[in-house]
């Protein structure tokens, strides 16, 4: 692989199995740009649960 870095990562899904995951980074700059687009992607999902949830509607109990 000349001077390529290749790393080797298990990814656990949300189904909980794990699926392997190898990388290889041809350059320094390549695997920077793609360790900070994981960094964005694992950031946007702790965004997601930490959003406040809306309260669920209140529904009055109208006698007939």
């Amino acid at each position: 692989m000349g001077q390529s870095v290749v790393v080797e990562t298990l990814l656990l899904r949300a189904d909980g199995q794990l699926q392997q995951m190898p990388a290889v980074f041809p350059s320094r700059e390549y695997a920077i740009e793609q360790i900070q687009q994981l960094g964005q992607i694992v950031l946007q999902h702790f965004d997601q649960i930490e959003r406040p949830q809306p309260a669920p509607a209140q529904v009055e109990d109208v006698a007939t």
